[in-house]
């Protein structure tokens, strides 16, 4: 495993792959900083120089990678965790009814099955990285139910987040003080893609050697490991998609904003080369206007000059208005680009990764190349509002079947004998309610604030346009 971290690095870290060739480089020659060889060497030397007592205690190392399913079944079976683990509800283990309609004689439910295989709880794939295991192993996702998942953000939250932080990201309060070595970034995406879940499973069973993560095999049962994994698991599929949510915010925004300032650089140029020839112009009008009053040069020429000079000043005002004007025009993408980033951060907190979420992902790419600049002149591309217009009904719609849905689910609550257990699912159902009400309020205001802000922008860009027919320039919308 050692010559594997050396050759191919470790994704997610510094360590970088040693052993391999920059393929996407023009430079690349096939031939790695180390040979396979010279990497042997390496670790045979490292592992030489190891004092006796650490040796012993790498045999601790040697139980981690002996570690495999059948042990995580063995104890599931033993501690009698496979039925919390098991989605099943106790309905779902009651005779189907596919062979009679009702039994004439009495008879027990069948007993949930027992027998389970690695294959029930792990989905077993070829291993895309070099190394010593054949496979790997990820938790099936039936079991991702809402119950692990608590289960496991509750032992997370409890006995990990003091390390790892809350969300995971290595900044626990415990990791400022660890300064020889700082916790794992857990939703760090290159890393945990390079992990399976038995790996994870045989870190938390054993710790990791030469890390401040300690052995957790005795403080936590089979159950609890699986949950915690399918926690962690679950919080980078939650990054990544938030990722996209990023992702797509700049690509949508970023171009137009660099199309503009782009636009702007352009006229900048044009705006210092006016400045300097009206002030040549002036100084040249002024030093004839001296040389008219001694009777040397004609009237005439100086009219002809200050002409001259009143053009390139209605050119040079003309150019510094369009800059305002794109300046503004900048202003407001950019806050446009706000508005979608903080509405979508709200219905992704709220919604996740659901139809809702997805639907405004699509609103957000009817924005692409909203403004574009090439050979010199800057377009405008009209949004689809129609289908704009579409998606937001969808995701409104989708909010007010929810306030309704809840608003049905409070008033059978309301009608029920008051009791502790009926006030929490009450508080729950009207926090809630209220949770959906304030979405709807803020869809409605930010889709109408960038509506006023595409009005605006199209009328700033018509005025630029005429600025520019003005000055014998010309460009399309």
């Amino acid at each position: 495993r050692a010559v594997q971290s050396v050759t191919h690095g470790i994704s997610g870290t510094p360590m970088p792959p040693w052993g391999e060739t920059a393929q996407d480089k023009d430079f690349n020659n096939d031939i790695p900083i180390l040979t396979h060889e010279e990497i042997i060497q390496l670790v045979n030397w490292i592992y030489r120089n190891l004092p006796g007592e650490k040796f012993l205690r790498e045999l601790e190392e040697v139980k981690k990678w002996e570690y495999q399913p059948e042990n995580v079944l063995e104890e599931l079976q033993k501690s009698g965790d496979i039925e919390k683990l098991n989605p099943q509800s106790l309905l779902e283990t009651l005779p189907k009814g596919d062979e009679y309609l009702v039994s004439l004689q009495p008879m027990l439910a069948a007993a949930p099955q027992q027998n389970l295989t690695i294959d029930d709880i792990f989905d077993k794939v070829p291993n895309p990285f070099e190394g010593p295991d054949k496979y790997h192993y990820y938790i099936k996702k039936k079991y991702y139910t809402e119950k692990n998942l608590r289960e496991g953000k509750e032992f997370f939250e409890l006995n990990c987040a003091i390390c790892h932080g809350k969300d995971a990201d290595g900044a626990g309060l415990r990791s400022g003080v660890m300064e020889d070595a700082k916790p794992r970034m857990l939703i760090n995406l290159p890393w945990i893609e390079s992990r399976d879940d038995l790996r994870l499973i045989r870190s938390i069973v054993y710790g990791v050697v030469g890390t401040a993560m300690i052995p957790w095999g005795d403080q936590t049962t089979a159950l609890q490991r699986l949950q915690l994994v399918m926690y962690i698991r679950n919080l980078t599929e939650t990054k990544r998609d938030y990722e996209k949510l990023k992702k797509l915010i700049f690509q949508i925004f970023e171009g137009p904003v660099w199309a503009l300032q782009d636009a702007r650089s352009a006229g900048s140029e044009q705006i210092s080369k006016l400045e300097k020839e009206v002030y040549e112009a002036r100084v040249n009008r002024l030093r004839l206007e001296d040389q008219a009053q001694k009777g040397e040069v004609s009237p005439d020429k100086i009219a002809g000059l200050y002409a001259s000079e009143l053009k390139l000043r209605q050119q040079l005002e003309s150019y510094r208005q369009e800059d305002q004007l794109l300046t503004t025009l900048i202003t407001q993408v950019k806050k446009e680009k706000e508005l979608y980033r903080n509405l979508g951060d709200a219905l992704f907190n709220l919604y996740g990764d659901t139809p809702i979420f997805d639907e405004y992902l699509k609103a957000l790419e009817l924005n692409e190349n909203h403004f574009s600049y090439r050979n010199g002149q800057l377009n405008l591309r009209q949004v689809d509002d129609k289908n704009l217009n579409e998606i937001e009904k969808q995701m409104l719609q989708r909010i007010e079947d929810a306030i309704r849905q809840l608003s049905a689910q409070k008033l059978i609550e309301e009608g029920k004998i008051s009791t502790q257990e009926q006030k929490e699912t009450l508080a729950e159902i009207n926090f809630a309610l209220n949770n959906q009400k304030e979405m709807k309020k803020e869809m409605i205001s930010t889709f109408a604030q960038i509506e006023r802000l595409r009005v605006s922008q199209i009328d700033i860009y018509k005025k630029i346009n005429q600025l520019e027919n003005d000055n014998g320039r010309n460009r399309d919308i």
